[in-house]
């Protein structure tokens, strides 16, 4: 029995050019801890797999969850001139979902998919790389889902750091008064940086790519344990709002970073 699901294989660019290598390896076990705080709160439907330095492996079951969770990690993270990139595949796993410790062996054509596409934006210059590219195995959808993706990675890019920051919190939790709370600033400077780093046009099309992902696998035989993206997105909330100190002691040591 195949089993609907998602992958992503997540890799840093110009990683080894960072002024100081140790402020991303920081980030980068902050990252797996709360993914894998999320994990341990959905039974069963997340595994991942922190390999070869700045490679992340992560399968989830459901077609939309691997997307999520990259939207996450690319919504909140520090390093302006290190962006990570996301290759995703998605659709029926062909195989038992994997453990943890099995996805160094592990193999499904949904990896291979996801492979596929992170080695095409390996070969992309960094300066047009978008943050994102989806298979295209299923050609309609898949070009579909890259445009979408390609429409956030130009808001993501038009940020400051400021307006990064302030979208990053906003997107965490969407109530202003917190985000001026925890930033230390009026609410009208924060509504003010909301609204020019676009986060309302990205959370939209994050939810909008859902939304397609959500009704492929709800059509899906396979669909049977998915991941409720509104309770995956809950959780992961729920575990970024508990760390927000983290990620704002992270983006300062990001802005001097170049």
């Amino acid at each position: 029995m195949g089993v609907s699901g998602s992958v992503f294989i997540m890799d840093v660019a110009r990683s080894s050019r960072m002024s100081n290598p140790t402020d991303l390896t920081d980030f980068l076990k902050f990252t797996v801890a709360w993914v894998r705080a999320v994990a341990a709160r959905t039974s069963d439907s997340i595994s991942l797999s922190h390999r070869f330095g700045d490679e992340i492996l992560l399968v989830t079951r459901g077609a939309e969850g691997a997307y999520v969770l990259a939207f996450y990690i690319m919504a909140t993270w520090p390093f302006p001139e290190h962006l990570p990139y996301f290759g995703v595949g998605y659709g029926d796993l062909r195989t038992e979902f994997p453990r943890d410790e099995d996805l160094e062996v592990w193999n499904s054509p949904v990896v291979k998919q996801a492979r596929t596409a992170a080695d095409m934006l390996k070969h992309e210059k960094p300066a047009n790389r978008p943050w994102l590219l989806f298979s295209t195995d299923d050609l309609a959808t898949g070009d579909l889902l890259n445009e979408y993706a390609l429409i956030q990675d130009r808001f993501f890019r038009m940020q400051t750091h400021a307006d990064h920051l302030a979208a990053a919190i906003y997107t965490i939790r969407d109530v202003q008064a917190w985000v001026a709370e925890k930033l230390g600033k009026s609410r009208s400077t924060i509504s003010r940086q909301v609204r020019k780093s676009n986060a309302d046009v990205i959370i939209a099309t994050k939810n909008r790519v859902v939304s397609v992902l959500h009704e492929l696998g709800r059509l899906s035989e396979d669909s049977a344990g998915a991941l409720n993206p509104r309770v995956l997105e809950n959780h992961i909330q729920h575990e970024l709002t508990s760390r927000t100190q983290e990620i704002l002691r992270s983006s300062q040591r990001g802005a001097k970073d170049g």
